[in-house]
């Protein structure tokens, strides 16, 4: 499903840009479509959805904060907090026909990016708390025999899916309005929008050095 948004998602966005459309080998949006172009469009769609999840994997290598800690209580209410915020925006848009959809755009982006970079580094400083909560999880799969563990997998796995849908959407309208806007910073947007999941890779590093050091 999240394939099928994201090229459909691309296809809207590259359909307002025949420069871009030309460069990746598609129509325009008065040419037909053939066979070979629904396969770069599936293949565009993929791309773009795995990109659009990039918060899915921060908040994944940062779940820790949600359960462990000095500071769990404060780190659950951030969430919460950060929830409300994400909700009143959004209902704001849809009822309040003022609200300017580009500021909406960078509303919801600064609020996404905001968050992944604090939960970046609350799981960098406090590394120690975090691989006890990994070395914990793993104690207890190991022991667990009940059907417990396939419950919240399943549980997570299909909230994950719908969270992809949700980024997908999210990260569409807003490359619809650099598009229209500033067309040429489409490629700073998605760098920025996957800047903080490339340091998961320290978040990982961290861990294995915590483990070799065990």
């Amino acid at each position: 499903m999240g394939t099928v948004i994201g090229a459909v998602i691309v296809f809207s966005v590259l359909s307002q840009n025949e420069e871009l459309s030309k460069l990746l080998l598609l129509p325009s949006s008065n040419e037909k479509l053939d066979y070979y172009h629904f396969i770069l469009l599936g293949l565009y769609g993929l791309t773009y959805c795995y990109i659009a999840s990039a918060p899915i994997l921060v908040w994944h290598a940062t779940r820790f904060t949600l359960v462990s800690g000095k500071n769990e209580k404060n780190f659950r209410s951030g969430w919460v907090a950060t929830f409300f915020i994400t909700v009143c925006v959004v209902v704001l848009s849809i009822f309040c026909s003022g609200i300017n959809i580009v500021w909406l755009a960078v509303i919801l982006f600064f609020l996404i990016f905001g968050v992944q970079a604090f939960l970046i580094w609350s799981a960098g400083s406090n590394m120690d708390n975090n691989y006890i909560f990994y070395k914990k999880l793993a104690e207890k799969r190991r022991r667990d025999k009940t059907d417990l563990r396939e419950s919240y997998k399943h549980l997570r796995e299909h909230g994950n899916s719908f969270g992809i849908i949700f980024f997908e959407i999210i990260m569409g309208v807003s490359l619809a309005v650099v598009e229209q806007e500033h067309a040429d910073y489409l490629l700073s947007f998605i760098l920025l929008w996957s800047l903080p999941a490339v340091f998961v890779w320290f978040i990982g590093t961290g861990l294995e050095s915590k483990f070799l050091n065990d």
